[in-house]
């Protein structure tokens, strides 16, 4: 029995002195665990609100500006400006290139330049990836953009919440507008056009047409875009449209 014993003793000796040097030759090829953390788990640096128009212009600056006759083929062909009265219409427009993360940049307060971007094939892909090198390009006033931060501006003197909304959609081209279903002659097509879809901007915890949309259409028809643009209210829905084309209209339906 003793010897029995002795025996099981030697053994489990062995066995701690293998583990021993298991663990010395293997402590090279993994790091300890607290050098796994991901480089990222630290805070993210957060970027300043965009609340002046001096402010929109100088993001717009960073990106390289394209005279719309100097747009690559490919993209003609794909995007449809390249048919005769889309071609016509954007002569002497600027598209900008956005390239890779350029989509992350705030333009407007805290609303991202890929707020504006279609919501295309082209813009999940870059966002899945965030490939360095993948360029979109962008077709938008800054008179649309300016006018919105006048919106923003105007809910956040009143005591309203500024950011109660989405952007449902900013610059279209012409295939994209189509295959949404967006008139011919949409503003979308030429960057002048931004849809929202409200929320609650009188701050009650839920949204109401009759009040939280009324507060924004008031303030775009009275305030903002007067007789400058277009607004249009959607009956039914918590969307409201405005551009900036440089006459008056409205309408309350598609």
């Amino acid at each position: 029995m003793k010897t029995h014993k002795k025996s099981l003793i030697i053994l489990c000796i062995l066995i701690g002195l293998c583990l021993i040097i298991i663990l010395y030759l293997a402590k090279d090829r993994f790091p300890p665990i607290k050098q796994l953390k991901p480089a990222s788990s630290g805070k993210q640096p957060v970027q300043k609100e965009i609340l002046t128009y001096k402010g929109i212009d100088s993001i717009l600056n960073t990106f390289k500006k394209i005279p719309s006759e100097k747009l690559d083929k490919a993209y003609l062909n794909f995007s449809g400006y390249k048919q005769g009265l889309y071609k016509e219409n954007i002569k002497g427009k600027i598209f900008y290139k956005i390239v890779g993360s350029d989509v992350l940049k705030n333009l407007v307060g805290k609303f991202k330049v890929n707020d504006f971007l279609p919501k295309d094939s082209c813009y999940f892909r870059n966002m899945n990836s965030m490939n360095r090198n993948y360029t979109q390009y962008l077709c938008i006033d800054k008179n649309v953009l300016h006018r919105f931060l006048d919106l923003i501006l105007a809910l956040d003197e009143k005591g309203y919440d500024k950011y109660a909304f989405i952007i449902k959609d900013g610059f279209r081209y012409p295939n994209f507008n189509n295959s949404t279903g967006g008139v011919r002659l949409s503003q979308h097509i030429y960057g002048r056009a931004i849809d929202l879809a409200i929320g609650d901007i009188n701050k009650d915890g839920k949204f109401n047409e009759a009040t939280d949309k009324k507060i924004v259409l008031l303030l775009l028809e009275n305030n903002i875009i007067k007789n400058t643009g277009g607004v249009g209210r959607y009956p039914g829905t918590n969307v409201v449209h405005f551009d900036t084309r440089g006459f008056y209209s409205r309408w309350n339906g598609q």
